[in-house]
């Protein structure tokens, strides 16, 4: 009889065991569906960052002005800062008797 408990609490462990082992892949499963995504989703952002973008090959247009070319360009003369118009304004004022 007491073989018989032995076998019976041994086939519950077993079963729980078991029961264990099943949810165990289930949860790696899923896990490996996360990582797989992850890792395209890190693949996907990793060449738009880095790939070569398109604005690059685009040829120019030769009817288009540069922005920073070598003096060439609509301002040839910086605008005076505020300080700079108040000093003038001030020496202006003073030679005036």
């Amino acid at each position: 009889m007491d073989q018989q408990k032995q076998f019976a609490a041994l086939m519950t462990q077993v079963k729980e065991l078991t029961a264990q082992v099943q949810l165990l892949k289930q949860e790696s499963q899923a896990k490996d569906a996360r990582i797989a995504e992850l890792e395209n989703m890190n693949t996907y952002l990793t060449k738009k960052l880095y790939a070569p973008k398109s604005e690059k090959s685009v040829p120019v247009d030769a009817n288009q002005m540069e922005l920073w070319g070598e003096n060439e360009g609509v301002f040839t003369q910086s605008e005076p800062t505020d300080e700079q118009s108040t000093q003038e304004t001030q020496s202006t004022n003073q030679k005036r008797p």
